[in-house]
């Protein structure tokens, strides 16, 4: 059984109320073998199986354990040089880093954030001018008029001819919705049609998406994961997060792949 099979035991779309099962295999798992396999498999691949758990957004305790828990393995394997460069705040810098790590690995196709632009309220405020014509046209007329006849409509010309307000637009990027979509182009499906070898083949003819490289969705940039160890580090260059920090960053965002895997095998081990 796969891992991802236990996601619709916490969220059940249906009450049966009776004694007898619904599936008709006689081997098949019930939620309380269920509930036994998962904690067969926390008992050996713990960190994956609350990384896989967090992801699924199943609960905020399992987040904070497993970021902690990525925190730790940080502070095991960080680089010397890393050390030398942070001093004492590298356990801060090691825990900023290990919440961007799990960021970029909960991310997914389906995934939003909010409008880096309108901040996530879908509007933008703008500065525009308007013009009273009725005004306008009325102050060109008593212009026109011979002699000081123009003065005896004073008051009339007291109306505002121009003026500046400050009103809401539509912010453009997400289209006033406040969330932009992690999902590429290719639909979060990671496949685009071949456009050269579909005309040769007379099929469609799909290939990897290159803007994605096939993963459906678009990466956390690493610039993001710099920018808020820079805000502890103003002093650290960008070319010492290129050459040592970004290599470790990314070795955190694999050991989350790593550990969802193991937790996969042992989960498979317990249920087959």
């Amino acid at each position: 059984m796969n891992l991802e099979t236990i996601l619709k035991h916490f969220s059940p779309k249906g009450l049966s109320i009776s004694d007898s099962s619904r599936a008709t295999a006689s081997d098949a798992l019930n939620i309380t073998d269920i509930m036994a396999a998962l904690g067969m498999t926390q008992s050996g691949a713990e960190f994956g199986l609350r990384l896989f758990l967090a992801k699924a957004g199943i609960s905020q305790q399992d987040k904070t354990i497993a970021v902690g828990m990525l925190t730790q393995y940080a502070k095991q394997h960080a680089p010397k040089h890393i050390g030398k460069v942070a001093g004492r705040r590298m356990a801060e810098c090691l825990r900023i880093m290990a919440k961007m790590a799990f960021e970029d690995y909960a991310r997914s196709a389906a995934a939003t954030s909010d409008c880096p632009c309108c901040s996530g309220t879908g509007f933008l405020k703008e500065k525009r001018v308007f013009r009273n014509q009725m005004a306008i046209d009325r102050q060109e007329y008593l212009d026109a008029l011979p002699g000081n006849l123009g003065l005896l409509y004073w008051d009339e010309m007291k109306s505002k001819k121009e003026w500046e307000e400050t009103v809401d637009v539509i912010c453009e990027p997400c289209k006033g919705k406040g969330v932009i979509s992690s999902r590429c182009r290719c639909n979060g499906t990671g496949k685009v049609v071949d456009r050269e070898k579909s005309i040769l083949m007379g099929l469609p003819v799909e290939k990897e998406c290159p803007r994605c490289h096939g993963v459906g969705y678009s990466r956390l940039p690493a610039s993001v994961a710099h920018r808020a160890v820079k805000a502890l580090l103003p002093d650290l260059p960008e070319r010492t997060w290129n050459n040592s920090w970004k290599p470790f960053y990314e070795k955190l965002i694999t050991k989350c792949f790593i550990e969802e895997s193991a937790a996969e095998s042992e989960f498979k081990k317990v249920t087959q």
